[in-house]
C-alpha cells in the first residue's frame, strides 16, 4: 500500500483531483470485495497506471489476477487514516511530485560523519551535527571560517575542491518535469563573490563598479539598478582593479603581470600586458588619460593612449598602499608601510612635498578638492590632517583601528573604515577631540571605501566577501552634488563581434521567413485536415445520435412496464399491509386492559402502605423526643462538675504565678553578684595584658634596630661578593688567555722540535 500511495503522487504530478481520487483507490484496490467493479471503481484507466487491471483494460491484455488482501472489516477501520492522506490541503503540498522529508536529506549529512548503525559517543555526535548544519545551510566554503578561528587557513587546493563540491551540489538541483511545458527560471540573486575582496574602483561616466577578489574573479557591477552587469574568472589572483572613467577600460594587477582590458558588452577582454608582478594598487587619473600602477616600492606613470612608460616616482622604502590623484590630474599623493606622504608633480616628474613619520604605518589616504590637504590613516589608531606637508591635526580615533578613509568630492564629507567592519562618519571639519558616528555592516577589516562621482553613493568591500552600496543622506543637503550630465550608454563591440552579430541576425530574419511560409503551408494542411476530420466526426455522431434515440425508445418501452408491475405489486403489499395493521391493534387492546387491573390493585396496595408507615413515623417521634429529654438531663449535671472543677485549676493558678515571681526575682539578684564578680576578675586580666604588650613593644624595637644593622652587613657582604664575583670573572678571563697562550707555546715548542728533528734526521 505505501509503494501505491507513492506511485499514486508520482504518477499524479500538478494534477490535485486525480492525485486524491488515486490515494482514495489504492485503498478499495487492496480490499476483498465481492465484485471487481467495486474493487477499481476509483483506478485510474491509464496504459502506465499503477494498477495492474485498469492498464491490462486500456493495453487489451488479460494479465491481471485478483489477489485477496483486505478485509472489508480491516478496511472500515482503517479508512479515516486515508481520509487524512487524501487531505486536498496535505496533497497540494505533494504536487511537484516529490514525498521525501527535508529532514531526511539534513539527516543524510549527518549520517555521512556518524552512521546511525555505529555507536558513537554524545561529544562526537553534537560535533557531526555542527558540522552537518554548516555544511547543510553554507556549503563546504563554510569550513574556511573553522579553519579561521582554529588558527589556520586553508590552501589553494582546499578553496578550489569546496566551490568545486558547492557547484555541482547546485547542479544537481533536479529539475521538475512539467510535461513538455517551456521551463521558465526567474533570477533569484546575482553571483557575488566567494573569496575575500582586494580591490575595487567607481567609473565616472557611467553608474558602475569593479571589484575583484581572492576568487580569481572581476565583476562589474550596476548601482543604479544594484544588478551584476559583467563577470570573469582567470587563473591567477587578482589583486587590485581601476576602472577608466570612460567606464570602457578596465586595469587589473594580477600576480605575474598587470593587465589593460577593454570591457566589452559581453565580456572583459585583455588589449595590453606590463610586466609588473603582484601590483597591488593601480589607479586612473581623472581625465583617463594616464594611470598609475605601484611595481615594488615604485610608482610607475604610464599613458592610457599609447602605454607608454611616460615617467617613474622613487622615494618610498616600504609597500605603498594607497594612490590619489588631484582633480586636475597634476598631483599624485602616495603612502605606504614606511610612515612617508609624497606629493608628486605629474607634469615635471618629481616630488613637490612629503610627510614623514616612521612610527606610524599608513594604509589610505584622501585628498581635499583643492589639493593642499590629506587625510590619513595608519597603523595608530588616529587620523591625520595633513596640509601642505605640514601636520595639522591629529585627531584619535578611540580604540578602533582605522584601515579606509575617503572624502567626498564636495570636500564636505568624511568617511573611514576599521579593522572591525565599523563604517565611521567624521564631522567634518575635524575637530580636537574627534566627534564621529558608527555604523556596524561588514563582519571583516574594509578593504576599500569609495564614493560615486555625485556624492550620493558610499562604497564599501571587506574581506567578509561583501560589497555594501550605501545612501548618504545630508540633513542640510550641503554634501549633494548635481550633476546635469546623465551617465553614458556607450558600450565597446568588436567588429569581428558586430559581424557576427549582423551575420547572425541577417540568418535569423531569412529563417524566420522560410519559418513564417513553412508555417503558413502546415496550417492549410491542418485546416484542410481538420475540415475533413469535422466532417466524417460529424457523420459518425449522426449515427451515432440516431442508435441512441432508437435505445432511448427501447429503454422508455421497458420503463412503462416495469412501472406497471411496480405498481401492482405495491398494492399486493399495501393490502397486505392494512390486514397486518388491523390484528396488531385487536391484540393490544386486550393488553391494555389486563395493564389497567393490574394498575388498579397496586393503587390499593400503595394507600395501605402509607397509612402504616405513618403510624410508624409518629412512633419514632415520641421515642426521639423521649430519648432527646434524658441526655439533655445528663450532660447538664456533668457541665457543673466540670465548672467546679475549672474553679479549683484557676485558684492552683494564681498561686502558682506568686510562686513563680518569687523565684524569678531570686534568680535576678544572684545574676548582678555573679556579673560584679566576672567584671571585677576581667578588668584586673586587662590591666596585666596592657603591661606585657609595653613590654613586648620594647622588645620589639630592639629587635627592629638589629634588623637593621644586620641587613646593612647583608647589604654590604653582597656588594662585597658582587665585586669578588667580578674580580673572578676578570682572573678567569686572564687565566683562560694565559692557558690559550701557553697552549700557543706548546704547539710552538712541538713544531720546533719536529722541525730539528727533520733536520737532525737529515743532516743523518
Amino acid at each position: 500500500m505505501q509503494n501505491f500511495v507513492g506511485m499514486a503522487i508520482r504518477q499524479n504530478k500538478n494534477d490535485l483531483l486525480c492525485m486524491r481520487n488515486s490515494v482514495i483507490a489504492v485503498l478499495y484496490h487492496c480490499t476483498n470485495f465481492p465484485y471487481e467493479v467495486t474493487r477499481h471503481q476509483f483506478c485510474l484507466k491509464r496504459k502506465n497506471s499503477w494498477c495492474k487491471g485498469q492498464s491490462d483494460k486500456v493495453k487489451g491484455k488479460t494479465s491481471y489476477r485478483q489477489k485477496i488482501n483486505l478485509p472489508v472489516t480491516i478496511m472500515e477501520e482503517i479508512k479515516p487514516i486515508f481520509q487524512e492522506l487524501s487531505n486536498p490541503e496535505m496533497l497540494r503540498k505533494c504536487l511537484h511530485g516529490m514525498t521525501q522529508n527535508c529532514n531526511e536529506s539534513f539527516n543524510g549529512f549527518i549520517w555521512q560523519r556518524c552512521p546511525k548503525a555505529t555507536f558513537t559517543a554524545r561529544k562526537i555526535l553534537e560535533i557531526a551535527v555542527y558540522s552537518a548544519i554548516l555544511n547543510y545551510n553554507d556549503g563546504f566554503t563554510s569550513l574556511r571560517y573553522i579553519f579561521k578561528m582554529l588558527g589556520f587557513t586553508g590552501g589553494i587546493y582546499f578553496e578550489k575542491g569546496a566551490f568545486k563540491k558547492d557547484k555541482k551540489r547546485l547542479s544537481n538541483i533536479i529539475v521538475l518535469d512539467k510535461q513538455d511545458e517551456a521551463i521558465e527560471f526567474e533570477l533569484l540573486a546575482q553571483s557575488f563573490h566567494q573569496a575575500q575582496i582586494t580591490g575595487m574602483d567607481v567609473c565616472i561616466r557611467k553608474p558602475l563598479i569593479a571589484t575583484c577578489g581572492m576568487d580569481k574573479s572581476i565583476r562589474i557591477w550596476n548601482f543604479q539598478n544594484n544588478s551584476l552587469e559583467l563577470y570573469k574568472e582567470f587563473e591567477d589572483d587578482v589583486m587590485s582593479v581601476a576602472l577608466h572613467p570612460t567606464g570602457l577600460f578596465i586595469l587589473a594587477g594580477f600576480s605575474d603581470k598587470l593587465r589593460c582590458m577593454n570591457i566589452l558588452i559581453d565580456d572583459i577582454r585583455t588589449v595590453k600586458e606590463f610586466m609588473i608582478r603582484g601590483c597591488r594598487e593601480c589607479l586612473y587619473s581623472n581625465g583617463g588619460h594616464l594611470f598609475a600602477a605601484v611595481h615594488g616600492n615604485v610608482i610607475q606613470l604610464y599613458s592610457s593612449l599609447t602605454f607608454e612608460n611616460v615617467g617613474n616616482f622613487k622615494g618610498h622604502s616600504g609597500k605603498i598602499h594607497c594612490l590619489r590623484w588631484s582633480l586636475d590630474d597634476s598631483k599624485l599623493v602616495s603612502c605606504g608601510t614606511d610612515g612617508a606622504i609624497y606629493e608628486w608633480n605629474t607634469l615635471l616628474f618629481k616630488r613637490e612635498g612629503e610627510n614623514v613619520l616612521k612610527s606610524c604605518s599608513y594604509t589610505c589616504l584622501a585628498m581635499s578638492p583643492d589639493s593642499r590637504t590629506v587625510y590619513a590613516v595608519g597603523s595608530d589608531h588616529t587620523i591625520k590632517e595633513i596640509c601642505d606637508g605640514q601636520m595639522l591635526r591629529d585627531v584619535p580615533a578611540g580604540k578602533e583601528l582605522l584601515s579606509q578613509v575617503v572624502l567626498s568630492h564636495s570636500g564636505k564629507m568624511l568617511f573611514a573604515g576599521t579593522v572591525s567592519g565599523v563604517i565611521r562618519s567624521f564631522k567634518f571639519p575635524l575637530t580636537l577631540p574627534g566627534q564621529w558616528q558608527d555604523n556596524e555592516v561588514h563582519a571583516g577589516t574594509i578593504s576599500k571605501m569609495k564614493v560615486s562621482y555625485d556624492d550620493q553613493y558610499l562604497f564599501t568591500v571587506s574581506e567578509d566577501a561583501c560589497l555594501f552600496i550605501h545612501k548618504i543622506v545630508d540633513k542640510d543637503g550641503a554634501g549633494k552634488r548635481e550633476s546635469d550630465v546623465p551617465f553614458a550608454e556607450e558600450v565597446l563591440i568588436t567588429r569581428s563581434d558586430l559581424e557576427e552579430k549582423n551575420t547572425t541576425m541577417q540568418e535569423l530574419k531569412t529563417r524566420v521567413e522560410e519559418l513564417k511560409m513553412e508555417n503558413e503551408y502546415q496550417l492549410r494542411l491542418k485546416d484542410m485536415n481538420y475540415n475533413e476530420t469535422i466532417k466524417q466526426l460529424t457523420e459518425k455522431f449522426l449515427q451515432e445520435i440516431e442508435l441512441l434515440k432508437t435505445k432511448n425508445q427501447i429503454l422508455k418501452t421497458d420503463r412503462e412496464k416495469e412501472v406497471e408491475k411496480q405498481q401492482e405489486e405495491l398494492a399486493d403489499l399495501l393490502a397486505h399491509h392494512n390486514k397486518q395493521l388491523e390484528d396488531i391493534d385487536t391484540v393490544n387492546n386486550k393488553k391494555l386492559m389486563t395493564e389497567y387491573e393490574k394498575y388498579q390493585q397496586l393503587q390499593i396496595k400503595n394507600q395501605r402502605n402509607q397509612e402504616e408507615f405513618e403510624k410508624l413515623r409518629q412512633q419514632m417521634e415520641e421515642s426521639r423526643e423521649k430519648a432527646l429529654q434524658e441526655l439533655t438531663e445528663f450532660y447538664e449535671k456533668k457541665l457543673q462538675e466540670k465548672n467546679s472543677h475549672l474553679d479549683n485549676l484557676n485558684e492552683e493558678l494564681a498561686q502558682n504565678l506568686l510562686e513563680y515571681e518569687e523565684t524569678k526575682k531570686q534568680i535576678e539578684e544572684d545574676a548582678d553578684c555573679e556579673i560584679l564578680d566576672i567584671n571585677n576578675k576581667y578588668e584586673k586580666r586587662l590591666r596585666d595584658e596592657k603591661d606585657a604588650n609595653l613590654r613586648l613593644k620594647g622588645e620589639t624595637g630592639l629587635m627592629k634596630r638589629k634588623f637593621t644593622s644586620q641587613q646593612k652587613e647583608i647589604e654590604e657582604l653582597k656588594s662585597e661578593i658582587q665585586r669578588l664575583h667580578g674580580e673572578e670573572g676578570k682572573l678567569q678571563s686572564t687565566i683562560e688567555s694565559l692557558e690559550k697562550d701557553i697552549y700557543g707555546l706548546k704547539k710552538e715548542i712541538q713544531e720546533r722540535e719536529e722541525t730539528i728533528q727533520d733536520k737532525v734526521g737529515r743532516l743523518l
